[in-house]
Formats: C-alpha cells, structure tokens, sequence
C-alpha cells in the first residue's frame, strides 16, 4: 500500500503477539519499542530518561555486551512511555493468557480473542483499525503480519464469551492431573454436552490413530 519505511510498530493499533506464557509479549517488544522511537526521532529525548546504550565496542566479550543490553532493554520497560503503549498496545491481549497454560501454536490465537472481548466489552471503535500479529515458536523465524478489523467485528467478539468460558473452568486434584497427563482416564472429567465428544480412536488397520467423534 505504499507504506514503503513506514513505521509500522507504531501504527498499529493493537499488538498480538504468541504468548507462552502471558506477560511475554511486553518482556520481548523493548527493543522493538527502542526502534520505534528511534525511526519517529523521539528516542534522543526519551534516552536522557534511561542509562545509556550498550556499545559493543566498548565490551571486552560478546557475553558482557550481551549482559549489558538486556540489562538495558529491562530498563526501558521500566520507564512511564513503555508502560502506557503496554496497556494501550498490549495488555488486554494478555489477561487471557494470564489464566490458562501454554497453548503453544494457539496461544497468538487466545491473544487475538482476549484483545477483541476486551475491547468489544470496553465499547472501543476499533472498525478499519490494524492489528500487528508476531508468530513464532522455538525455531529460528517467525511471521509477522498485519489484519485490518472490518465493520461489525464487535458483533463477532461479543460470541467469544472467552472469560465466561474460563470461569466455567473444573479444579481438579493431582491425581485426576496424573491420570490426564499419563493418558489413563477412560471418560472425561467434564461430561460433554451440547457439542461433538470424542467416542474412540482406532488402534488398529490402515485407519490407526483415526479419531471418531459423536454429538452429545
């Protein structure tokens, strides 16, 4: 679109980022941040307000520069501009995270779904607004990307229900935990209703592995 050199980090109006666990995000987006403020020309201002950067000419070793810039980056998050763009960029994506495990390829998902309700229930005008997605895993890349909300996404978020549906949550015991995790429960701890269960799993013939599912 022409955007050649744009700031994008900036431009977009919520970050949604893969969450292992939820306050990832802005641990990781510093850097990013210090970027951002460098391409708008707001950094020389906002460094007099931080220690100064790492350079690595001055260090005798990669690992004491290395030490130096994460203690540096940690610094920026400390600072009253990086905790304002957190709550306005990133912390509604986070409180779903916050409450369940690592979802691992659908925790960018979880994100995108928390971000929205937030916002829905918040009555935000986020219609034509871009979202920034960062995708990755444990590999070497990522994928970064860009959506644009269309007209009546609000009606979309308002189904979600993600926060009702945590709070329908079941506590278990360790050893219900135990049985779930060496995969020796029989039923399900919750019994399924209104919607598809899993009747069994072939064990045997070319179909082995294939999962058979029932409406209950």
């Amino acid at each position: 679109e022409g955007r050649s050199g744009s700031d994008y980090f900036a431009s977009w109006d919520r970050l949604v980022f893969h969450l292992p666990y939820a306050f990832h995000g802005k641990r990781i987006a510093s850097e990013l941040f210090m970027m951002s403020m460098k391409k708008s020309g707001n950094w020389d201002a906002y460094s007099q307000t931080i220690s100064e950067e790492p350079q690595i000419e001055r260090f005798d070793t990669d690992a004491d520069y290395q030490k130096a810039r994460v203690g540096f980056l940690r610094s920026i998050t400390k600072t009253p501009e990086y905790k304002e763009f957190v709550n306005e960029k990133l912390e509604k994506a986070q409180r779903a995270s916050s409450l369940v495990g690592n979802m691992y390829a659908c925790s960018i998902f979880l994100a995108l779904m928390s971000t929205l309700e937030v916002d829905q229930k918040a009555g935000t005008n986020l219609s034509n607004a871009t979202l920034g997605f960062f995708g990755y895993g444990s590999g070497s890349k990522s994928k970064v990307f860009e959506g644009r909300l269309q007209a009546g996404w609000e009606n979309v978020a308002a189904e979600f229900k993600v926060f009702e549906k945590l709070d329908q949550g079941k506590e278990i015991n360790y050893s219900q935990y135990e049985q779930i995790h060496r995969n020796q429960l029989k039923k399900s701890i919750n019994n399924p209703e209104g919607e598809f269960s899993l009747e069994r799993i072939e064990d045997s013939g070319l179909k082995v592995g294939a999962r058979y599912y029932q409406w209950v």
